[in-house]
């Protein structure tokens, strides 16, 4: 079914309950009720952002985020939050159409036009999900045609300026589409066209480089956010185009990424101290020397990794981008915070061959500037859109009221409700209807989905893409999804890690001794609840394993965890 443009479910749609319930009730209420909405309009309001930082970011990635959540929880004090932030943000424009943290004679170096961005992605995710605001297509047009103007006075293309050879500027490229889908101005289709025409960045064109067999650790500088940001833009850009080679390379790109670069935790990004590059993660992730490899995962990557996941599979319904995602829906994602305080890591803990433990965030401009900007810190401020992207995703529909279960969670939905504890507790989850209706309904084949009993009748499964699981539906009619969580061992460079199901397991120091090595056959067995972990595993031996997304997930420095052990 490639090619089937999909949709999220409106917000009325879809309620998250079980594990992605209690994570985003947890984020509203322990990260985004208190975040000061105020101050990250400040700089805006102030334009004093003169030593080349970033905070010019954080109210657009926060603010972002907080929308998604509240699309899924309807939150009434989120929501206020939210609009009054909106309001604040949107009396720091000028009359020329500015929006910018920047003193004018600074305007387009550093990151201002990365900030700008994130300004304008704020505004189009509060314009999309929050009632169509009829002021908020001419802010943005305003905003657009400003910064261009700007460009054009200097004679410059946006690669010229900003971070990364211009891989930071040039990912403005997938607001300025959705800004020409929301206005309808020609001028801004065709803006985007010469931005995937001047290549993204200085010396090459990265949207040509992975049809040429470039994988994305010799794209550019390797920056991965930044890069995946600019492919995401392209995929967009590519919905008004039908431009066919441009969602070949696009999915080329999405495969090199995932057989190259994904740790098995499904997180990416390492080389430098905070794991922001490609570096051949997935061959480096059993690297000892922190030296070699560099710092493991950062979290702005597992968020982007989603939301180019999410791009090109409501473009092109293709299941496969899906079953690249999962392993980070049930991992990277609940492993990346504490999530009882509402703290995020920036990285993921390094070595995983070694005890390590998860570091929270840190104030990301007090560090690096001297001049600390409220705790905020480029993961912690996009820790909560990962989570409602993960959620989001994980029903969909089409233009046709075929609805698609996507990943496997309970939640309840106007027409059906999923319960169970998979994949943590349980290796069963049921859909029940809650109304007789007719509608295409559409399962994904998980390859950790063994069987689909639907009547009594058990579904013949496809190798992958969609299950087709009827068209008409009686109230409580029953459909039972069974799947494979016995444990498996795998091997990589003379390490062995162990999955159950889609589940990473880990040692953790709250189990035992961290860092001991496998004694005979591991022979695990699922163990008795323990609090503070999801699921938990023990062998004949003593020896505990825990879900990865609760191992070191108290954020100190004695909570270690180890994935990949010594066989």
């Amino acid at each position: 079914m490639k090619n089937r443009k999909l949709h999220w479910l409106s917000g009325n749609d879809l309620t998250l309950s079980g594990e992605y319930g209690l994570l985003l009730d947890q984020t509203v209420k322990k990260r985004l009720y208190r975040i000061d909405y105020r101050q990250l309009v400040d700089p805006f309001r102030h334009r004093d952002e003169r030593d080349g930082a970033w905070r010019c970011e954080f109210w657009g990635k926060n603010i972002r985020g907080a929308i998604l959540i509240w699309h899924l929880t309807h939150d009434p004090q989120l929501e206020q939050l939210i609009r009054n932030s909106v309001e604040d943000l949107l009396t720091t424009q000028t009359d020329d159409g500015c929006i910018s943290s920047y003193p004018e004679e600074q305007q387009l170096e550093g990151w201002d036009i990365w900030g700008r961005k994130y300004v304008m992605l704020g505004l189009i995710r509060y314009y999309d999900l929050m009632g169509r605001d009829s002021r908020i297509p001419g802010v943005l047009a305003s905003l657009a045609r400003h910064l261009r103007g700007q460009l054009a006075q200097k004679g410059k293309k946006l690669l010229d300026f900003g971070m990364h050879g211009g891989l930071a500027a040039s990912s403005i490229l997938g607001a300025i589409v959705q800004i020409y889908r929301i206005t309808g101005d020609r001028q801004f289709l065709d803006w985007a066209n010469e931005i995937v025409e001047s290549g993204a960045v200085g010396g090459m064109n990265i949207f040509e480089a992975p049809l040429n067999g470039a994988l994305p650790k010799d794209i550019g500088n390797g920056k991965a956010y930044e890069m995946m940001s600019c492919f995401q833009g392209m995929i967009s850009l590519q919905e008004f185009t039908n431009d066919e080679k441009q969602l070949a390379a696009g999915m080329r790109f999405f495969r090199d990424v995932r057989d190259h670069e994904l740790f098995i935790t499904g997180a990416a990004g390492l080389k430098d101290c905070w794991g922001e590059y490609w570096f051949d993660g997935k061959s480096m992730q059993t690297e000892t020397d922190p030296e070699k490899s560099g710092a493991l995962g950062e979290t702005c990557i597992t968020a982007t990794w989603l939301h180019y996941g999410n791009e090109l599979l409501l473009q092109t319904g293709n299941a496969e981008i899906s079953a690249a995602m999962e392993r980070t829906v049930y991992n990277a994602v609940p492993g990346s915070a504490d999530f009882t305080t509402g703290r995020w890591i920036h990285r993921n803990p390094t070595p995983l061959t070694s005890p390590a433990s998860k570091i929270p965030s840190d104030d990301q401009i007090g560090r690096g500037f001297k001049s600390p900007f409220g705790g905020n810190d480029c993961c912690l401020a996009q820790g909560p859109e990962s989570v409602g992207m993960a959620a989001v995703m994980s029903v969909l529909r089409d233009d046709s009221d075929g609805w698609y279960l996507n990943f496997y969670i309970p939640l309840e939905t106007s027409r059906f409700i999923v319960k169970g504890n998979y994949p943590f507790g349980g290796s069963e989850l049921t859909l029940e209807f809650t109304a007789d209706s007719a509608f295409p309904l559409y399962l994904r084949r998980s390859v950790y989905l063994k069987q689909v009993i639907c009547r009594g009748v058990e579904l013949e499964l496809p190798d992958d893409g969609w299950i087709p699981a009827g068209t008409s539906f009686r109230r409580g009619e029953i459909i039972t999804l069974i799947f494979d969580t016995s444990l498996h061992q795998v091997f990589q460079d003379g390490w062995t890690a162990f999955t159950a199901g889609p589940v990473v397991l880990a040692q953790d120091s709250r189990l035992g001794n961290v860092g001991a090595g496998l004694t005979g056959d591991p022979d695990f067995q699922p163990d008795d609840p323990v609090t503070g972990f999801r699921t938990v595993w023990k062998n004949r031996h003593g020896l505990r394993l825990c879900d990865y997304a609760s191992a070191g997930c108290l954020l100190q420095p004695d909570n270690l965890l180890q994935v990949w052990l010594k066989p």
